[in-house]
């Protein structure tokens, strides 16, 4: 049965399992996927794909989903749009040509860390500083490094090079092509910073000298933690992702009125989410946490927008965030009381260093009315 995402054919690349095993075999008793298993039955490029898949907390009946559809459903206009992108191509030829290209290229006699390399960089799944803003890892999706930008410039140096070859023309020596790259780029960046000069001096002639609205300057606030009433409980929960070794760390903490902590939970799980399917699951393992505590809570609070809107929408949808969101249901619903509401990252920052801390750590942490070291600093 096709179920691996990221393939024309959903199927694995390679596969060394029987083929009559089930997807049920690779996922452990703590509803987490068997490291070991998927090693030991797929390619790498596979066994990333399969670490996209979240896993609900409980087991669920097989579903057929439409996979060009957020919903899991199929309706008209998603399949008209999968029809208008892949109506240029014959879908089984297309599919088996990739596939055969595929095994061809892992048969290659190259490193296996080379080929990954080159397999991640294809498909976009290096992490780059745009995928890591993607994921809100990184504040900036613009790279900062020096070094890539330097990488780029080489490989326009040698393309020019190949074009003026082909056309007939004098071609640089190969050894000079570096220092003619580093050059390049450090007489583009001089040239830059003498442009902002400029323009920051022209900006500032043209101000007014004697202004009084220009002497005054408005700072926005960012939103804090604001404390539940007297009596209840409020529950903050966050997720952040470390995409190298693709491990998620969730976090979540429970404070009174009075901002004591009354527990605080962190842990790690093996997957490569998406950011919605991560907040997800911090928020389910967090609730179920809280009832193997026996502890109530009357507020709950994620920064996810996306997870709040879809859990107050009625639509019945089959995606695995989707799983995720009816796990959710189903466990809040042993909290009468509590609401889900959408707070900013500032008024979330707790529960998000628990997430961070979470990395470093491979068995769950669980505090019961005291501050947990990632939180020394900041309570």
């Amino acid at each position: 049965m096709p179920w691996i995402p990221n393939h024309s054919s959903f199927l694995p690349l390679v596969s060394n399992g029987d083929p009559s095993m089930r997807v049920a075999s690779l996922i452990t008793d703590a509803r987490q996927w068997n490291l070991e298993a998927l090693h030991g039955h797929f390619s790498p490029p596979d066994v990333d794909n399969i670490l996209t898949i979240p896993l609900s907390l409980f087991p669920t009946d097989d579903v057929l989903i439409w996979h060009y559809s957020s919903t899991g459903c199929y309706t008209v206009k998603t399949g008209y749009q999968f029809a208008t992108e892949s109506q240029d191509t014959t879908a089984p030829s297309s599919s088996a040509s990739a596939d055969g290209w595929w095994q061809t290229f892992w048969s290659l006699k190259l490193q296996t860390k080379v080929r990954i390399f080159a397999w991640k960089a294809f498909h976009d799944a290096l992490p780059t500083a745009a995928v890591l803003h993607y994921r809100h890892i990184a504040s900036d999706s613009i790279c900062p490094l020096y070094l890539f930008e330097l990488f780029i410039t080489i490989m326009w140096c040698i393309w020019s090079e190949r074009n003026a070859e082909y056309h007939g023309k004098k071609t640089k020596p190969v050894p000079l092509l570096l220092d003619y790259a580093v050059k390049y780029l450090k007489d583009y960046h001089h040239a830059q910073t003498r442009s902002a000069a400029t323009s920051q001096q022209l900006l500032s002639s043209s101000r007014p000298v004697n202004s009084t609205a220009a002497s005054f300057s408005t700072t926005p606030t960012q939103p804090v933690w604001i404390a539940p009433p007297p009596g209840q409980l409020k529950l903050n929960t966050d997720a952040a992702i470390n995409m190298s070794s693709s491990i998620i760390g969730l976090g979540a903490v429970l404070r009174d009125s009075n901002g004591i902590i009354v527990a605080a939970m962190a842990t790690s799980i093996k997957g490569r989410f998406k950011p919605e399917e991560m907040e997800a699951s911090a928020l389910s393992w967090s609730l179920k946490t809280l009832l193997q505590l026996q502890l109530p809570v009357h507020h709950i609070e994620t920064d996810s927008l996306m997870v709040v809107q879809n859990l107050k929408k009625a639509t019945t949808s089959l995606s695995a965030f989707h799983a995720i969101l009816k796990d959710v249901h189903f466990l809040v619903s042993n909290f009468p009381r509590a609401q889900i509401s959408h707070v900013f990252r500032s008024a979330n920052n707790e529960a998000h260093l628990l997430a961070k801390f979470a990395l470093t750590v491979d068995t769950e942490c669980i505090w019961l009315e005291e501050i947990p070291p990632p939180l020394m600093t900041v309570m």
